[in-house]
């Protein structure tokens, strides 16, 4: 399956609303325990069109999920989230209510090229920062642990065809603690 297609933000809400409801289930159903999780942790850096670092959220939901999900249907996805978080893009400040990052590989474990050939690519983080703002990769490397828990990322970033914001954004960073949520 091509990884290089541009994210719709629709279907990138449905992430956010799905682990909100595996999160009241989970509280209802799992042990007091799995409130002790550690969370997650990392940071990612951006420069260029859009700049800034935001570290990935450490705090731990009912059901004992982190801001970092991994994705049950789809097979080497885990997508970050923040409530709010500022950046500056195109040199301005910018507040923004809703931050995804996510990222894909075609198989969790390993080190994957961002370089699309052919029009394709076997790994890709998508960064949506609200319309009309999203960046998907397009050169770099992308490396996941097996079970897809963490990972590092270091690569360029350009606006889809068709997309609203000029410019490039390099990326770099790493995540740790991903949570993965029952189907």
């Amino acid at each position: 399956m091509p990884l290089n297609r541009p994210r719709q933000r629709t279907s990138a809400q449905a992430v956010p609303v799905l682990l909100i409801c595996a999160g009241f289930v989970l509280a209802l159903t799992a042990p007091a325990s799995a409130s002790s999780a550690k969370g997650s942790s990392g940071s990612f850096t951006f420069t260029g069109s859009v700049s800034g670092t935001l570290k990935v959220p450490a705090g731990v939901m009912p059901g004992g999920l982190t801001s970092c999900a991994i994705s049950p249907s789809q097979n080497g996805t885990d997508v970050i989230t923040w409530d709010t978080a500022k950046l500056k893009i195109s040199g301005k400040t910018k507040k923004l209510t809703y931050v995804e990052l996510q990222i894909e590989v075609s198989k969790f474990g390993g080190t994957t090229s961002m370089v699309q050939q052919n029009g394709t690519s076997k790994g890709a983080v998508f960064l949506s920062t609200g319309a009309p703002y999203q960046w998907v990769t397009n050169s770099g490397s992308l490396a996941t642990a097996k079970g897809g828990k963490s990972g590092s990322v270091d690569g360029s970033m350009s606006v889809p065809a068709g997309g609203n914001h000029p410019g490039t954004v390099k990326i770099k960073g790493s995540w740790a603690g991903c949570t993965k949520i029952s189907e």
